[in-house]
């Protein structure tokens, strides 16, 4: 896990070498919602850990987050995308889409980084 060591040292360098008068702060968002989620995200180095949910938050302690480190803040999503732009009839129009065959949105993320112990935190 080259960019796990990586991103930890360059956080731990940051934290204990003041630029500008101060410390940078390391700051890391997790929107991953799951116990799925992968330790490769979790740095005792980091200033802040900003996480989806309590689940994410149980795993970054365990992965050795300091609590007093870790905001729940669920996922940041500007409220924008949460109002429709027209009605569903509208959109399907201008997509071509016949209106009363069902649609469903398949959505996948991570790049397949890391294969360590499953659960765990390496």
């Amino acid at each position: 896990m080259w960019w796990f060591r990586f991103t930890c040292s360059t956080a731990r360098q940051w934290r204990s070498q003041p630029r500008l008068g101060r410390p940078i702060p390391h700051i890391t968002v997790i929107t991953d919602l799951g116990s799925t989620v992968h330790a490769v995200w979790f740095s005792p180095h980091d200033t802040l850990c900003v996480v989806s949910s309590e689940v994410v938050r149980r795993k970054a302690l365990t992965c050795g987050m300091d609590d007093a480190h870790i905001v729940i803040a669920g996922i940041p999503v500007d409220r924008r995308f949460g109002q429709p732009t027209a009605p569903a009839s509208t959109l399907r129009a201008e997509l071509g889409w016949e209106a009363d065959t069902p649609a469903i949105l398949l959505m996948s993320g991570g790049a397949g980084i890391g294969h360590g112990r499953p659960g765990g935190c390496n």
